[in-house]
């Protein structure tokens, strides 16, 4: 079960510091500095981060960019498609705080998770739910519990 699987990249797209951030990563990174913390005054959540861990979460293509809707089908097919034959749930929030929902269609976009993984995946959308579901957590038991029963093997 891929509970709220959300793009990192698009997440911190909302933060209008990223672009900095992530240049100033590029910077560290081709001066050999990767594996240093970025400036206290870059980490707006508070929490040190290495200018390489930076980078795979905000950068196009980085190591954690799987999730994101720009990427095409045959991206997210590379990504996730060794998956395939795997039952697995994709259980998008229709209102996921770290989803621009300006820019993103939540419940298209898990749809396009799913379809990347082959035909062993489906996929919900629980409508309103936020990124951690509150409000909304019996529904996604009754969903999981569901989706489990379907696919268990005797």
């Amino acid at each position: 079960v891929l509970q709220a699987p959300v793009s990192d990249r698009e997440s911190l797209d909302l933060s209008p510091s990223t672009w900095k951030n992530l240049e100033l990563a590029k910077r560290m990174i081709a001066e050999g500095k990767g594996g240093q913390l970025m400036p206290l005054e870059t980490q707006e959540d508070g929490a040190p981060i290495t200018a390489n861990r930076f980078h795979s979460f905000a950068a196009k293509g980085g190591d954690d960019d799987h999730f994101s809707s720009d990427l095409t089908d045959e991206e997210l097919r590379g990504l996730l498609g060794h998956m395939s034959g795997v039952p697995t749930l994709v259980l998008q929030s229709g209102e996921d705080e770290y989803i621009p929902h300006a820019t993103v269609d939540a419940d298209l976009l898990a749809s396009r998770l799913s379809g990347a993984m082959g035909s062993s995946a489906s996929h919900i959308t629980v409508e309103g739910g936020s990124h951690a579901l509150t409000g909304h957590t019996d529904e996604a038991t009754d969903t999981i519990s569901a989706f489990i029963l379907r696919h268990k093997k005797d």
